[in-house]
């Protein structure tokens, strides 16, 4: 008698039933990309974790090597440059399409019962998603990781009470070290990847007890579509699309990476990163004594605002227009974001944005497309192709810090410069 592996692993465990469960599903509305939002940001966690077990075998976590293991990894491993550059584009794709699922069902008012516990592990996702990017930019143990990691901390340390606990603990000391990167490491690969599993699966299954909602328009909510083959199609193509995307953002627009860590580089502005520019931002707005309104007061009320939204607002009609107070309130906070918004030109205010950015990745471009060691895929690149590539991020860390053109003199010509004049 002939033994069928899959017959003998189907007979015991419900292998069928769970592919069943996973795909028989009745799409009220019909399959659209509207739908594919919530796959895309499963699809890019998949990317983050493939990309994030290939780094750990190559990455230091001290502040002696970090910055070195993972410049090994960019310029030395085959493929380094993509893996790296596809766990960063990746993680801040992620920020972005979990803001676009949540928008899409607060505007379909996705989050009214029953499906409350959809919207708020959908909530508590996005608070663990930037806790991963925040803990993230500290690991290569660059200059802007570095000082992103000090004014968030220090925005900790200003919480009433306990905010001097807070920024200790989040450090490991009065000061940045090794401390520091240790527990931003163990939080970035174990705690926060373990609670974020164990949520999204929540998520999941709260999504499936009830099945989507459907658009608002009763004509529309009439036809009816299928999760196989039908909705799976088209998340596959906006997959595609999306991973396209990346590989040509690691290509063209490698992520940035501005030298090692100097905690007494007085040059440098210190910024947080992206996600948090307008917490930055209400932190200058509120000084001396109010200084807790806008690092502990505003975020807290912020996300008990989004968190207890279907308790709240419980009508049962979920057509936009005809909820105007939950549009004015979406449109108070879209005006919040645009002040971080707003901030984040102070980047490049000195030199103008559009015009440094093209300049100088139009030149990163026909620099590498000249490069026969990028085109094979060399993992051991020469000596004249890494210099300057180290030079094009030298170029990229005076951009980041004051906003200067790729054309102007990079760090060590100045240098040159000033020792010819002296």
């Amino acid at each position: 008698m002939r033994w069928h592996p899959w017959q003998w692993i189907c007979e015991r465990w419900p292998i069928r039933e769970t592919i069943q469960w996973g795909l028989d599903e009745e799409v009220v509305g019909g399959a659209t990309f509207a739908y594919s939002f919530g796959s895309i940001n499963l699809f890019l966690l998949a990317i983050l974790v493939v990309t994030g077990v290939w780094q750990f075998f190559y990455y230091v976590p001290t502040t002696d090597h970090a910055y070195d293991s993972v410049m090994y990894l960019r310029l030395h491993v085959q493929l380094g440059w993509l893996v790296h550059g596809l766990h960063y584009w990746a993680a801040q794709a992620f920020v972005v399409f979990v803001a676009l699922h949540m928008t899409r069902v607060f505007l379909w008012g996705a989050y009214k019962p029953p499906r409350q516990l959809t919207w708020l592990t959908g909530s508590i996702l996005l608070s663990l998603v930037l806790a991963m990017v925040f803990t993230g930019a500290l690991l290569a143990w660059d200059e802007l990781g570095y000082w992103a990691a000090e004014v968030g901390t220090s925005i900790a340390g200003t919480v009433p009470l306990i905010g001097d606990f807070l920024r200790r603990v989040s450090r490991g000391g009065e000061t940045m070290g090794q401390e520091t990167l240790s527990r931003f490491f163990a939080a970035h690969v174990a705690i926060l990847p373990a609670l974020l599993a164990g949520v999204a699966a929540v998520h999941v299954a709260a999504f499936r007890q009830f099945g989507n909602v459907g658009p608002w328009d009763p004509e529309r909510r009439r036809r009816t579509g299928r999760f196989w083959p039908d909705q799976i199609l088209r998340d596959l193509l906006l997959a595609s699309l999306v991973f396209v995307v990346l590989a040509g953002l690691c290509a063209y627009w490698r992520a940035p990476i501005t030298g090692p860590a100097d905690p007494n580089d007085t040059a440098i502005t210190p910024k947080p990163d992206w996600p948090f520019l307008f917490l930055y931002q209400f932190l200058k707005m509120f000084n001396g004594p109010w200084e807790p309104v806008g690092t502990v007061v505003v975020p807290i009320v912020s996300f008990l605002i989004v968190f207890l939204l279907p308790f709240y607002d419980r009508r049962e009609e979920r057509n936009p227009m005809k909820r105007p107070y939950a549009m004015a309130g979406a449109a108070v906070f879209t005006v919040a974001e645009q002040v971080g918004v707003e901030h984040r030109g102070a980047y490049y205010e000195k030199a103008g944005a559009l015009r440094d950015m093209i300049q100088n990745h139009l030149m990163q471009l026909l620099c590498l497309m000249a490069m026969e060691p990028m085109v094979s895929f060399n993992a051991e690149p020469p000596e004249a192709y890494e210099t300057l590539l180290l030079d094009v991020m030298r170029a990229e860390a005076l951009i980041a810090q004051d906003g200067r053109s790729w054309f102007q003199p990079t760090i060590m010509e100045e240098q040159t410069q000033q020792e010819g004049a002296s």
